[in-house]
């Protein structure tokens, strides 16, 4: 239940960064690209107005190449009374609040102008470095350290417009960071809340859980004394009236479901015994080659070959007896549902920093892909519920739950329907 609680608790809390992020995302870029606007209608004005707000140039703010003349009366848009009605973002004031200077280029790309009368914290000198870095760009709006900037040129002469966005920009940046940080506030308090809370949110099915684990455990202690009886009673018929494939039958049937009540009682165990789990470090290597020599006689009396590579000295830090089961498990799964005269290959060996297990098998009626879902509960493929195997299909279920133990993974895949691959990786 605790993996159950986390992994609720990660799910929400990545949906609500989700949702959070593309809402902060959305606002600020709406109020970045409303900010360009703003800047941008002013340049623009100043670009109608040919470096300045319809206002003539003063002559003392100018900075001019000695050679060359300051401004000519064609350029003075106001000359002509041509003053276009500015946009809703352009006030009254915006001319006295706005910082701003403008550098002149000629034909020949030589500086013959250079405005500086509307700031002060720009020189003509650095003015016209500003303007060096943006000349050779395509004509247009962008920004250069504090400053944006609109690029015109008209005819073969070019005209730089600078005005100082330290305010608009600091307003920006200080608007993404309190949101930033008002939705980190908000996440925060949400993980909290649902630390409080999901514990009483998944109660109900935390209580399915448990019942369904005493159930098991129940079920299995109640069907051990009538099974015990019906073996007993079998063998007292048999002493009787001598054996009958009838009382051989039965005997099967009894062994298949004491098998079965073991498996229920055993699964039953793990799941309580998560995060209680005894560890010790033991030799892998060792514990698969003394399983396989079990299985040998049962594999050799089924006409399967047994091919076991495994490295020398692996060892691991588990529980030594259930690394036993997985391998028992996984072996009579390959024996009982493989193609007769055919051969198990077990490999075991180190890759990087995994301890990794194979076991490959020939099989028939299975689809291509992943095979995962033999590890649920009770699942049994079509060809196997008809089939004289004996199995339960809760065998790899169970190793399932002995590899998650351990945190590890285990996988089942068919490369090509005719075979079964189960690796697992410590």
């Amino acid at each position: 239940m605790k993996k159950i609680r986390r992994n609720f608790i990660v799910i929400a809390m990545l949906s609500m960064f989700l949702v959070l992020s593309v809402i902060i995302a959305a606002l600020n870029y709406i109020n970045y690209q409303k900010m360009e606007k703003a800047l941008d209608d002013v340049t623009r004005i100043l670009e109608i107005g040919n470096g300045s707000f319809y206002e003539s140039p003063d002559p003392s703010e100018e900075d001019h190449d000695p050679s060359i003349h300051s401004y000519q009366e064609e350029d003075n848009p106001k000359a002509h009374n041509k003053v276009p009605e500015p946009p809703k973002s352009i006030s009254e004031e915006t001319p006295y609040q706005t910082r701003y200077f403008t550098v002149r280029y000629d034909a020949s790309g030589t500086i013959y102008a250079t405005s500086v009368g509307h700031i002060s914290a720009v020189n003509a000198t650095q003015a016209r470095s500003y303007a060096a870095e943006v000349y050779d760009s395509a004509p247009g709006t962008g920004f250069i350290d504090i400053y944006r900037y609109r690029t015109v040129k008209s005819g073969d002469r070019v005209l730089c417009i600078f005005i100082d966005a330290e305010k608009e920009l600091s307003t920006y940046r200080g608007s993404l960071i309190t949101s930033i940080a008002i939705s980190a506030a908000g996440l925060f308090s949400v993980f909290l809340l649902l630390c409080i809370f999901s514990k009483l949110i998944l109660r109900p099915v935390e209580e399915s859980y448990r019942k369904q684990k005493q159930f098991l455990t129940d079920a299995g202690h109640e069907l051990k004394t009538p099974l015990t009886i019906i073996d007993a009673n079998t063998e007292v018929l048999e002493m009787e009236i001598g054996s009958s494939k009838w009382l051989d039958s039965t005997r099967n049937q009894v062994i298949r479901l004491t098998n079965m009540v073991k498996q229920f009682t055993a699964l039953a165990k793990m799941d309580e015994a998560q995060g209680f789990l005894q560890k010790s470090r033991f030799s892998l290597s060792h514990a698969l080659s003394e399983t396989v020599d079990l299985f040998i006689p049962v594999a050799t009396s089924t006409h399967r070959t047994l091919q076991v590579s495994c490295a020398e000295d692996l060892y691991y830090v588990g529980n030594e007896e259930q690394f036993r089961q997985l391998f028992c498990l996984l072996l009579d799964n390959a024996i009982k549902y493989s193609t007769p005269d055919s051969t198990i290959k077990l490999t075991l060996s180190k890759r990087g920093k995994h301890l990794c297990f194979i076991i490959f098998n020939e099989c028939n009626g299975l689809e291509k892909g992943s095979q995962d879902i033999l590890f649920e509960r009770f699942y049994r493929s079509d060809s196997s519920r008809n089939s004289s195997t004996g199995g339960s299909g809760i065998g790899l279920s169970i190793a399932h739950s002995i590899v998650e133990t351990h945190k590890g993974s285990i996988h089942a895949e068919s490369s090509d329907g005719k075979s079964l691959q189960i690796k697992v990786l410590l």
